[in-house]
């Protein structure tokens, strides 16, 4: 992982606080680069855990399939952005946020090596969550990550404190929303919920 996503997770305010100050001239380039790594790293993550190697047209495939994640959140981060009287800079500001996105690629990258050190990845996968190990490692993450989300809109975005919640607790509403009502749209909410109609 590059040194911005493991600097989030050692140092977060510090990072986040360093994203405001640099505001790199290459906005374009910053984000299209923190994008493509996290698609890259989110592909691995498929191809490791279903096949045990990389596949390159999986890696390819799991981008295109999964690009509505980062498109969501391009829309929250925009809605999140607006309702606290934010305007401009928006590519900066998306790229900014992907810089987040260390603990979920870490996260990713750690259940893969499961799949490469194990002979039994199946059985592996079975412990870890009947032991909780996974959905405790997943709720640390996502609990981490509004945490990160958090500063992203109070350092980065320079917004004072009640603010940068307020525009958190935005975000997060919007993209669960949107989420949502995607799965609904393409009538995959229920059997996500375990309902098969």
């Amino acid at each position: 992982m590059g040194s911005v996503w493991w600097s989030m997770i050692v140092a977060p305010r510090r990072t986040a606080l360093a994203l405001r100050e640099s505001q790199p001239d290459g906005d374009a380039r910053t984000l299209v680069a923190r994008l493509a790594t996290f698609m890259l790293v989110l592909g691995g993550f498929v191809s490791l855990t279903t096949t045990g190697r990389l596949v390159p047209s999986q890696l390819v495939a799991t981008a295109v399939a999964w690009s509505f994640l980062p498109a969501l959140q391009a829309l929250s981060l925009w809605a999140a952005r607006r309702a606290s009287g934010l305007g401009g800079r928006f590519v900066w500001a998306w790229g900014a946020y992907l810089a987040g996105h260390g603990p979920w690629m870490l996260l990713l990258l750690a259940v893969s090596a499961v799949c490469l050190v194990t002979r039994d990845a199946w059985a592996s996968f079975q412990w870890l969550l009947a032991k909780g190990v996974l959905p405790a490692a997943v709720a640390l993450t996502a609990a981490f990550s509004v945490w990160l989300t958090r500063c992203h809109f109070g350092e980065t975005e320079a917004l004072a404190p009640p603010l940068a919640r307020r525009s958190t607790a935005v975000f997060y509403l919007t993209l669960v929303g949107l989420i949502v009502g995607y799965y609904t749209v393409i009538g995959e909410l229920l059997p996500l919920l375990g309902v098969y109609p």
